[in-house]
């Protein structure tokens, strides 16, 4: 399974990548980066809403229309 956590709060990232370890994980500072060098393949996305100017609303909207197939 792949993960993706979008956050800046390095401990947050470090303790959730020591709970996910039997699992692929990639972290990123913010939405925006997400969106940016992240790929359509997640199977789940965990998204801290305090890392970035972007909404989760947001995030799923512009993520729904770049990856629309």
């Amino acid at each position: 399974m792949k993960v993706l956590i979008v956050s800046f709060d390095g401990n947050l990232v470090k303790q959730l990548k020591s709970a996910l370890s039997e699992y692929e994980v990639m972290d990123v500072k913010n939405g925006e980066e997400a969106l940016s060098l992240a790929t359509p393949y997640f199977d789940v996305i965990i998204y801290d809403a305090m890392s970035g100017a972007l909404s989760e609303e947001d995030i799923n909207n512009i993520y729904q229309q770049k990856f629309k197939d």
